[in-house]
């Protein structure tokens, strides 16, 4: 979280934000079959693997709950804002163990677990709704999956021969280091109050 600090990392987030929200309102009307292309999640995981720190977490399922309110899907708002999270959670905590290729699947997985039921489950036990969720929701995690991974390899081929100057997290350490600092400082003096009780 020290990164919000940076006058950097919060214009980034706003730009990011901006420009997820404008892609999930355009995602509506960008077909694919009888499913759409989500342009927001194509590059929202790509960004959860380019970009350290927690700003797409914030940034996509704000911007999501903001496609779904343009469209008037407000009842989806809810599950929406859940499986955005559970993508940047998946990514977070598979990264550092499995290449993207593979975090990357499983971060998409959700939309097709959780959506699905969600929408039988809203439209009263309606198995053809259902199933035409699922195709929908299929199209779309397919879709997202395989665009993205394009995406990544670009940002960080990008990002290595211009030797970090696209992004760079090292940009952000100082930070990291006041907030250690002050912490260490806090427990300092918790620990001195302590002794003089």
């Amino acid at each position: 979280m020290y990164r919000f600090r940076s006058l950097k990392y919060l214009a980034t987030t706003g730009v990011i934000t901006g420009l997820l929200m404008v892609c999930g309102y355009a995602s509506s009307f960008i077909k694919i079959g009888v499913g759409c292309l989500q342009l927001a999640d194509i590059i929202a995981l790509p960004l959860i693997t380019f970009i350290s720190g927690p700003m797409i977490l914030f940034t996509n399922p704000f911007a999501m709950a903001f496609a779904d309110i343009m469209g008037g899907y407000f009842v989806f708002i809810p599950i929406t804002i859940v499986v955005r999270i559970l993508m940047f959670v998946i990514i977070r905590i598979l990264e550092p163990y499995f290449h993207f290729i593979i975090s990357h699947f499983f971060a998409v997985l959700p939309v097709l677990i959780i959506y699905p039921p969600y929408t039988y489950f809203i439209s009263n036990f309606d198995y053809s709704y259902a199933i035409t969720a699922l195709i929908n929701d299929a199209v779309q995690a397919i879709s997202t999956y395989i665009f993205s991974l394009f995406i990544t390899w670009f940002l960080i081929r990008i990002n290595s021969v211009s030797y970090g100057h696209l992004w760079s997290d090292n940009d952000f350490d100082y930070l990291r280091a006041t907030a250690l600092e002050n912490s260490n400082l806090e427990q300092s003096k918790e620990i001195k109050n302590n002794g003089n009780k």
